[in-house]
């Protein structure tokens, strides 16, 4: 009997100590997915960098090309923020903004549409396609036609706040075949599902 106790003690501890390592081993799968599963996840995202600039930089600031004083991602290009501050540690007035993030095209044309308050600037694949940067009202939307080809094509938007009222606002899609009006053919109403 005490030979029994003893090696049912030792069974015990040995399914014991078995299954801690089964869990551990289970958790640290279940971690490693996890965090493969967001990696992937934040293409998805535009990654954004805000700077605090001078308040002397003025209208048409130069871009910053330090460090960003905050990095972050964000779903989407679309802020209205009014008289206030982006982010806490941004000001409220005289700061610049980049996002980007690479996008996936189908083959054909697409339509690029910007707003702004103040300047904005759209670069795809590295190439200027719209750009308006001075001192403005967010009243107008500027357009811009582009046939990116087939493939993965970094899309970048850079904004700069000067004073006042600040909102950025940066969408794309597929421009449909034989659309548009004949007083404007790339008229940016008639594409749907526009991407932000």
């Amino acid at each position: 009997q005490t030979l029994n106790f003893f090696m049912n003690g030792i069974g015990r501890s040995v399914w014991q100590w078995a299954s801690l390592v089964l869990a551990t081993l289970t958790v640290g799968v279940a971690f490693f997915i996890v965090s493969v599963s967001s990696a992937l996840a934040t293409d998805e995202f535009w990654t954004v960098e805000y700077w605090n600039l001078d308040e002397e930089s003025g209208d048409a600031p130069a871009f910053p090309t330090g460090v960003a004083d905050i990095t972050d991602e964000e779903a989407e290009v679309n802020f209205n923020w009014g008289e206030d501050a982006p982010v806490e540690g941004i000001n409220a007035d005289d700061f610049a903004t980049r996002w980007t993030r690479t996008v996936s095209f189908a083959d054909g044309p697409y339509i690029f549409s910007a707003r702004s308050d103040d300047g904005v600037r759209v670069y795809l694949a590295a190439e200027l396609i719209i750009d308006e940067w001075y001192d403005k009202g967010g009243g107008e939307t500027f357009t811009y036609l582009a046939t990116p080809g087939e493939g993965d094509h970094e899309v970048k938007v850079e904004h700069y706040e000067n004073g006042g009222g600040a909102l950025i606002e940066v969408s794309y899609g597929a421009f449909p075949s034989g659309s548009g009006t004949e007083e404007d053919p790339y008229a940016p109403t008639v594409c749907e599902h526009l991407q932000q």
